[in-house]
């Protein structure tokens, strides 16, 4: 799919924010990796991928925070973690974003659960992948580093460190260019002090948003079980491959899309009065909120409306609930569910 359209947005204390949508479905506000740039997570190898697997089934929100991609650089000698809260507040507003999911991973996975402690009535949900608490290359270089030849020596190591493919010098090259324009020594110094100075611990118990940690073995990541521990009622759920989590080069669904929209269907809202009974059916809360919009006569068009869902997700769901109930039509389906124990 083309790259969406730039937007920005400014914040309360002046600084510009670059950010960009693409998708439908529940909102999904990414936040940005040690390297983001709003353009390349449309249109880089590696990135793009992943931004599409996730549209199919989200609407995708990705932002450059302060210092990087095409946000206002320069960031001041005071910045600190909770400047980018900032950041985020200004994109939801933006957006008017009441409700949306928070996806995370790396260093930023810090300021996500500093927002989600303060803002739980704003996230339905927060994702963190590969959380860790002191990543590779996350320590910011040495004055002696920060400019010229030394500033892209340092962008190599890191390219290594990340390519799924470590002894590809050709691109660990193309990594290195393309880093370079996601933000300046200066800035990549101040964001990684500013992202490593607190210690998130006291954070994580407050946490009250259902909450899923993603952990893939690889060069950023660890097992998440200490912090997935950490956070009150959180899941930890591990997955085998590295470097194909959110995106899939077979006609199977990545494992981490399928994990974060199986997970999302779990801890979706109570049923609401529409919804008939799913614990008699044996259903998800979401597949009991579609049998019970199918009951009322709407189409899948009208349903992915009124969740808030792809219309792809919604066509999924019914398909599966067909089979779980062993129906065929949506005359059964209605039928089913006007016999079903205790409707409200």
């Amino acid at each position: 799919m083309d790259a969406p359209p730039i937007q920005y947005v400014r914040t309360r204390d002046s600084y510009n924010i670059a950010f960009n949508v693409g998708g439908n479905g529940p909102t999904l506000l990414m936040m940005p990796y040690p390297f983001t740039h709003a353009r390349f997570s449309w249109t880089a190898p590696g990135l793009c991928e992943s931004s599409v697997s996730l549209a199919q089934r989200f609407r995708v929100v990705h932002f450059d925070a302060r210092g990087q991609g095409l946000s206002s650089r320069g960031l001041r000698d005071s910045h600190r973690m909770e400047d980018y809260l900032l950041d985020m507040d200004a994109v939801a507003e933006a957006l008017k974003l009441d409700n949306f999911v928070l996806f995370s991973s790396v260093a930023f996975w810090r300021a996500a659960v500093a927002y989600a402690a303060s803002n739980p009535r704003r996230v339905s949900a927060l994702i963190l992948l590969n959380p860790s608490w002191n990543p590779p290359a996350a320590q910011p270089p040495t004055p002696d580093t920060q400019a010229g030849a030394d500033w892209d020596t340092f962008l190599l190591m890191v390219g290594s460190t990340v390519s799924t493919v470590p002894s590809d010098t050709s691109a660990r090259f193309v990594l290195r260019d393309r880093m370079r324009e996601c933000i300046d020594p200066d800035d990549w110094r101040r964001m990684q002090a500013a992202l490593h100075v607190s210690d998130p611990r006291p954070l994580l118990a407050t946490i009250s948003v259902p909450t899923l940690v993603l952990s893939q073995p690889g060069p950023w990541s660890s097992d998440g079980s200490e912090i997935a521990a950490a956070i009150p009622g959180a899941k930890l759920q591990l997955l085998e491959d590295y470097g194909n989590m959110l995106y899939s080069p077979t006609a199977e669904p990545p494992a981490g899309v399928t994990a974060i929209q199986e997970f999302l269907d779990s801890v979706a809202a109570p049923e609401s009065s529409r919804s008939p009974s799913r614990a008699a059916a044996g259903l998800s809360v979401r597949q009991a909120e579609v049998l019970g919009l199918i009951a009322e006569g709407r189409s899948n068009k009208e349903i992915a409306a009124a969740l808030v869902l792809s219309l792809r997700t919604v066509e999924r769901h019914v398909a599966d609930l067909y089979t779980k109930l062993d129906i065929r039509n949506r005359a059964e389906a209605t039928a089913f569910a006007l016999n079903l124990p205790n409707r409200r």
